[in-house]
């Protein structure tokens, strides 16, 4: 605030009394100021006379100071009023701005630590497409190299026509002269003869024999241990299909032989198996179902092989798309269970009956299992008159799901029993192949781990629950697209390099039969 100022009643220039004051300047001044003669030619008055003036005058002064005093005063106030509240604003400010810094790095590391998890999945992810990529390049090429295959073959058929007659002869000759003992058959003479002028045979008959004989009769593994045959194979043969291949191979347990047949469509083109399908004989027709040809997304596809005319037929799709699902036939009716889906493994099964050309069928949802699995194994059992399905072992969540299910083919509305392993049992391997033998379920091979395969073989009796180990395979083996035959009293299993019978009744493994292939 400012301080309060007065004017003295004195000369400000001789610091001296006012005695006069000047009428023309209006203001007082002392005697020295008029010896010097600054108030000469004006009127002014002496002390007496002019008091009054001169106390007006200072008066005047005085009240005229105080208020511009009093407004500086005012000014200084509002001004530091202006200066607190500054302060205080910015005070206030800060705060504020402290409180956006806190809650805008707050959000920064929400967020960072947010995409950290999103961006490391799509590395992942990046990775893992690589990997894809590179599999699917391996895919390609071997798919190139087998249309290449099959178009020099083709050409061999067209040049070959004229010596279909030759084909026809030279199989009765090589069954005719056989060998009698386990050696690996050789061309006879009679055999050689009819060759020489034929060069270019071997290139271009068709169909191609792809099995050697091992033995010349199977008397020795056509055991009589078999005391209910209801359950075997009409007509008795093992087939298998590798998947991104057109070629399906047989082998007729009856004759003993063995031939590679290329599958076409209805419009003459080769038909490529896809991945991961399912496939089981019904009635000697050979039905394949899903799979995959993008190793992503699963098919719905329902197709079947005709061994008469090479070719293969369209029907009905599935309910569910869905690949390294299982399949099993019994009486008329078709049954798939599991697999995977795009979303995810699969716990859900559908039935399909079959009748005539099958075009007008359609599949039906049965009951859930218990349990989602993929690359389980499936089996239609006998006990006396009633069917059971049974679902064994598969993969869930990257680990074997060692449990079985299975559910009455007379009520197929019941829910699937579950049957848990107990812990002093084995863990079920995965890729099973499973036949029926008398009271039993036979479980043959499979994998416990994408790198160990088992040539075990297991017998599973359903009525005891009870598991015993009996002699095991020749090899380690994968069933996902062959399936077992009991036939003979034998069981016939289709290898990755042979065929093995096992002797019930002996219960003993023999080769039978060598393929010239590799199929995986």
């Amino acid at each position: 605030m400012a301080q309060q100022v007065k004017i003295e009643k004195k000369c400000s220039k001789h610091d001296e009394e006012i005695t006069f004051y000047c009428l023309s300047h209006k203001t007082g001044f002392c005697p020295t100021c008029l010896e010097f003669d600054e108030h000469r030619g004006c009127n002014y008055v002496g002390t007496k006379k002019c008091a009054k003036l001169i106390d007006d005058y200072y008066d005047k002064q005085n009240k005229e100071l105080e208020q511009k005093m009093g407004v500086i005063a005012e000014y200084e106030s509002k001004l530091k009023t202006m200066r607190e509240k500054m302060g205080e604003d910015s005070k206030n400010s800060a705060e504020f701005y402290a409180q956006i810094q806190q809650a805008f790095q707050g959000e920064i590391a929400r967020y960072r630590d947010q995409f950290r998890g999103a961006f490391e999945r799509i590395d992942k992810d990046a990775s893992d497409m690589q990997g894809t990529i590179a599999k699917v390049k391996e895919e390609l090429q071997a798919a190139t190299a087998q249309v290449s295959k099959e178009k020099t073959e083709v050409e061999g058929w067209k040049k070959g026509k004229d010596l279909e007659s030759l084909v026809t002869r030279y199989d009765q000759l090589q069954n005719d002269h056989a060998p009698a003992g386990p050696e690996i058959a050789v061309l006879g003479d009679p055999v050689q003869r009819l060759l020489e002028p034929n060069q270019e045979y071997e290139k271009m008959r068709l169909p191609k024999t792809v099995f050697k004989k091992i033995e010349s009769t199977l008397k020795a593994v056509h055991g009589e241990g078999i005391e209910d045959r209801s359950f075997q194979s009409e007509t008795p043969f093992v087939y298998s299909m590798s998947p991104f291949e057109s070629e399906i191979l047989f082998y007729d347990i009856k004759t003993r032989a063995g031939h590679r047949l290329h599958m076409r469509d209805s419009q003459g083109k080769p038909y490529v198996a896809p991945y991961n399908f399912a496939t089981v004989e019904l009635h000697s027709r050979v039905f394949i179902t899903g799979g995959t040809v993008s190793l992503q997304s699963p098919l719905n596809s329902f197709v079947e092989f005709s061994r008469l005319s090479n070719t293969v037929r369209t029907l009905p799709p599935m309910g569910v798309a869905r690949a390294e699902h299982a399949m099993a036939g019994h009486a008329s009716s078709l049954y798939v269970a599991g697999g995977r889906s795009q979303d995810g493994e699969l716990k859900s099964a559908e039935k399909f009956v079959v009748s005539g050309n099958c075009q007008k069928g359609v599949w039906v949802s049965l009951r859930d299992m218990n349990a989602a699995r993929r690359l389980l194994a499936l089996c239609a059992f006998a006990a006396g008159p009633n069917w059971t399905l049974y679902a064994f072992g598969g993969m869930r969540e990257g680990k074997p799901e060692n449990s079985i299910e299975r559910v009455s083919l007379a009520n197929e509305g019941e829910c699937w029993e579950l049957i848990p392993m107990a812990g002093g049992d084995f863990v079920l391997p995965y890729s099973l192949g499973l036949v029926q033998i008398n009271d039993g379920i036979l479980m043959l091979g499979g994998s416990a781990s994408e790198k160990v395969r088992s040539k075990d073989a297991i017998l599973f009796q359903p009525a005891g629950r009870k598991f015993a180990r009996v002699a095991g395979m020749l090899r380690e083996e994968q069933f996902g697209g062959r399936h077992p035959v009991l036939a003979g009293g034998c069981v016939y299993a289709m290898g990755c390099f042979d065929i093995h019978a096992y002797n019930v009744e002996k219960q003993e493994w023999r080769a039978i039969a060598a393929a010239d292939w590799l199929v995986y």
